[in-house]
């Protein structure tokens, strides 16, 4: 779980080895705003306090740390 720094009750959440997915919640409305497929277990989020950026760190299958730009959702940064 990651609370944004840039948007007042916005929530990201990782999903585990099945589900694959980080999912954004306006927890103010109590509603999912969006879901990506990240096509690996999600382990750990963080977004950046400078930079409307997030960080998530991946398990099985894949094995990575990824940089992506908020809310876009682009790689920005793969480490493998």
């Amino acid at each position: 779980l990651a609370w944004s720094p840039h948007q007042h009750g916005l929530l990201a959440s990782g999903g585990g080895t099945a589900d694959r997915t980080i999912r954004f919640w306006n927890t103010l409305r109590n509603t999912q705003v969006d879901c990506y497929d990240t096509g690996s277990q999600v382990c750990n989020l963080m977004f950046s306090k400078n930079v409307n950026e997030l960080v998530s760190t991946h398990g099985y299958s894949h094995n990575q740390v990824i940089i992506w730009k908020f809310p876009a959702m682009d790689k920005l940064a793969t480490l493998s």
